[in-house]
């Protein structure tokens, strides 16, 4: 849940808040269909492989599932590398860069199971890749709202601009799909645990 709750946050202010205006008119209302695509099918993925038929080797199953998530984190980072190419780096740009690297070094160390793979039975409590990646990932939200915070305080640019577009309500669209998304997607996860402990019986 929490990569969920990350990614759909992540990808919402970055097109709304952070892109470049060209970019922005270009996608237009097609972010809001790529956006419920992309959340719906990475949370129903990931839930699946938790209590749905798992797969028997960790190290595939866990890159399954960092590779249904990554497409949608890489799809809420196109408005930034379409502005880093245009634009250059100012210090929003900056906290974002930091933000990026957390989450792909974060990713990394989950998928290869580092430190305990190389090192077993010193890591298992503390330091962990699991214990490292949740670090990680809050070190990442924490620039990324330093990042968006700096682009919403720009009046001359990104949220100064784009709010004053004509189409900025279909902002109010995303968040209603956002609330929606989350109870489905709640009630689906329910569903799924009900149904995996009818398969394997209570403990």
């Amino acid at each position: 849940m929490e990569s969920f709750s990350t990614h759909l946050g992540s990808t919402v202010a970055h097109f709304y808040a952070c892109s470049e205006l060209n970019y922005y008119q270009t996608i237009g209302w097609l972010n809001l269909v790529v956006f419920f695509i992309n959340c719906s099918s990475v949370f129903a993925f990931c839930c699946n492989s938790k209590v749905g038929q798992k797969s028997s080797d960790t190290f595939i199953s866990r890159f399954l599932r960092l590779g249904s998530v990554a497409g949608g984190y890489i799809y809420g980072h196109i408005p930034l590398v379409y502005r880093l190419y245009s634009s250059g780096i100012d210090e929003a740009m900056f906290y974002h860069i930091i933000s990026t690297l957390c989450l792909t070094t974060a990713a990394i160390i989950y998928a290869v199971d580092f430190p305990q793979r190389w090192y077993i039975g010193k890591f298992d409590i503390i330091g962990q890749s699991h214990q490292i990646f949740h670090i990680l990932s809050a070190f990442c939200c924490y620039f990324d709202i330093l990042a968006v915070e700096q682009d919403v305080l720009n009046r001359e640019r990104y949220w100064g601009v784009l709010s004053q577009q004509a189409d900025m309500l279909s902002l109010w669209h995303v968040c209603i799909a956002a609330v929606l998304l989350t109870i489905s997607c709640m009630v689906y996860a329910s569903n799924r645990l009900i149904n995996h402990r009818d398969r394997i019986g209570h403990c």
